[in-house]
Parts: C-alpha cells; structure tokens; sequence
C-alpha cells in the first residue's frame, strides 16, 4: 500500500525539521556562549594573579619608596625581593610585571605607572 501523504503531513514534517534545525543552532550557539565566557574567565583569573603579585610587590617597596631611596636601590631591591621576575630597567624606568617606575634624572621617584 503506496499512499501519498497528505498536505498536512507534508507541513508537519517541514515543522518538524526546522523545529530541528533551530534547536541544533541554538544549542550550538549556546555551546559557543559557554566556550568563550570560560575563555574570559580564564582571562580574567590570570590577570587577577598579575595584579595580586603586583600590589605584593608595590606593597612591599612602599616603605622604601616612602624613604625616599634611588633608582638603582630600588632597582637591587626589586631583583632580590623578586629573583625570578622579568625586570626591565633604562636610565629613567624600572619595570617588573605590569608596573613602571619612573625616575628624574637624579634617580627620585617621580611616579608609578601601570602597562
């Protein structure tokens, strides 16, 4: 027995697979939406990391800095309080994670900026 389907079948059955359609898109976006705010939250814990272990650092030159000391003491501070950071150092800058110090040319403190 060959029967054709009718016209309601016919429009149920093209309900149905765009209803299918839809879901598998939507659940795909959602997927996608769950993937990057993971991504971001990572992002975010690193950077919160960085910025802890900079207040530490800031935290523990503030007593020198208050005292007034030099580039280049600042400087040996730095490599013996942090041994196994990055720091970068020129003529008027010291730099360790995401903070600059930023010397005159007698070697004083003129501000802190953070990259």
């Amino acid at each position: 027995m060959n029967r054709e389907p009718v016209k309601s079948e016919k429009m149920w059955r093209v309900v149905s697979l765009t209803l299918l359609a839809l879901l598998v898109v939507s659940n795909g976006f959602q997927l996608y939406q769950l993937i990057d705010q993971s991504g971001a939250i990572s992002h975010m814990r690193e950077e919160m990391r960085t910025v802890k272990k900079d207040l530490k650092t800031l935290q523990e030159l503030t007593p020198h800095l208050l005292r007034g000391q030099t580039r280049s003491e600042i400087l040996d501070l730095l490599r013996r309080s942090s041994p196994g950071a990055l720091i970068t150092d020129t003529d008027s800058t010291v730099g360790v994670g995401q903070l600059r110090f930023v010397f005159d040319r007698n070697g004083t403190l003129v501000r802190i900026d953070e990259l």
